[in-house]
């Protein structure tokens, strides 16, 4: 994620910002006037649940969750249908 995302603010500066973040340590306060974040992380449905209200909260219109695979995470997967 960090060098694709260091190649897309490379290549356009002056609308692309990343900041890594960690859900345990946020609230969405701090992702207000984000227009898409990229959930990336924990498997655990309580943390993916965190982001996902957090960045519903802030206004975030665009949230991207990596490992949506019903094979490997069903529990993930259920908990994304059901935003």
């Amino acid at each position: 994620t960090e060098p694709n995302a260091q190649m897309i603010a490379d290549m356009f500066p002056e609308r692309f910002t990343f900041q890594k973040l960690d859900s345990k340590d946020l609230d969405y306060h701090d992702i207000i006037g984000y227009d898409m974040v990229f959930v990336d992380g924990a498997h655990d449905t309580s943390i993916a649940a965190l982001d996902i209200q957090n960045a519903r909260y802030a206004g975030v219109r665009w949230i991207l969750i990596d490992d949506y695979e019903y094979y490997m995470h069903p529990s993930l997967t259920h908990l994304i249908n059901h935003y």
